[in-house]
């Protein structure tokens, strides 16, 4: 259950009275994210400021012990202000967080035409809090995240560009095709870092 400025953990009803516990936080809540075993969750916020003269804000993001309810600890580095962004669990073990950012506006000029000058994912390692890798490839605000359950992997992401992105390992016979086809086009440079479109090889080092 959603509330403005509180999450709560509901015992499987919709009945007020079998709430077990309300976790207090201070902003706005937008989104929240369980992880499969439901002993931790992920509280996104929203914001109030309106993005005009300046940059978008930077957002943290919080991670909770439900089996404690107490605060773990705060992920930022994200830009958030205007739209809902949402984050997801994944990895071997969930042991990594991702969530994706909308743009940050330079100024005045940048917010009326949405040159946006992030739109980037963010990679978390869940147990140290340490951001892994800020991800390019989406020329706007990415909204969603999804880990795949059955690959950990590979997860997705979907953005304002129309556009889903799809991130992970190459299998080698793919990309031994690919770096065939770089060099043949005369583009030797890019043969570490492209996957049908998607830059994998700036994570590969982490999942």
């Amino acid at each position: 259950m959603l509330s403005e400025e509180q999450a709560m953990d509901v015992d499987g009803t919709s009945d007020e009275r079998w709430v077990r516990h309300t976790i207090p936080e201070h902003k706005p809540i937008s989104s929240l994210a369980l992880s499969r075993d439901d002993t931790a969750l992920l509280v996104m916020f929203s914001s109030t400021t309106v993005p005009f003269v300046g940059v978008s804000q930077v957002q943290s993001m919080h991670l909770y012990d439900m089996r404690t309810y107490k605060l773990v600890r705060k992920m930022s580095g994200l830009a958030q202000t205007t739209y809902v962004i949402r984050a997801c669990f994944g990895g071997v073990g969930e042991n990594f967080l991702v969530s994706g950012s909308e743009g940050k506006w330079r100024d005045l000029c940048d917010v009326l035409t949405d040159r946006a000058t992030d739109s980037l994912i963010y990679l978390w390692h869940r147990q140290s809090g340490a951001l892994l890798a800020k991800l390019s490839g989406h020329t706007g605000c990415v909204n969603c995240v999804a880990w795949s359950p059955a690959d950990p992997q590979l997860f997705v992401s979907g953005s304002d560009d129309g556009s889903i992105r799809v991130w992970g390992r190459e299998r080698k016979a793919v990309k031994r095709r690919r770096e065939e086809m770089e060099l043949e086009n005369g583009h030797p440079e890019h043969a570490e870092l492209q996957s049908n479109g998607v830059t994998s090889a700036q994570i590969n080092g982490h999942l």
